[in-house]
């Protein structure tokens, strides 16, 4: 796990070769006015998702096998739990993800122009709290 402002992304590159092409599109684009939804970047290779939702009090745990996830928010404040993935659960192998519940080893919060990158083996429980969130998953398929 990564936790950094999201003017410091474009020093992890090396971490895949899909988050360039990421940067870019992040570049390119207005936040704030990206609508909800998938965004396709390149295909199943790279894509963002844009969430607006209210934050939960409670919150699952996922984890993905074929893809690394960079969650920036946009406003709001996420507050997400994270731990070594267990892979527990069942795993739903069309949309990448396992959920079950945990405790989460640490909580951190991601204020606006910050981001949190997952691995794989890391498990994670975003969008827990009060209020409302604008955020923005990229989504990078491991090479």
């Amino acid at each position: 796990m990564i936790i950094d402002k999201v003017v410091n992304l474009e020093k992890y590159n090396d971490l895949n070769p899909h988050l360039i092409r990421g940067i870019k599109f992040l570049e390119q684009n207005i936040w704030t006015d990206l609508r909800q939804g998938r965004h396709n970047i390149n295909g199943d290779n790279l894509f963002a998702i844009v969430i607006e939702t209210d934050l939960q009090p409670e919150v699952e745990f996922e984890s993905h096998q074929k893809y690394i996830d960079v969650h920036m928010t946009v406003s709001g404040q996420d507050y997400i739990g994270w731990q070594p993935a267990d892979n527990c659960g069942e795993y739903h192998e069309k949309d990448d993800y396992f959920l079950f519940k945990a405790l989460g080893i640490n909580w951190f919060k991601i204020p606006p122009g910050f981001f949190a990158l997952f691995f794989p083996e890391e498990a994670h429980a975003p969008l827990k709290g009060k209020g409302k969130i604008k955020k923005i998953v990229l989504k990078l398929k491991c090479e």
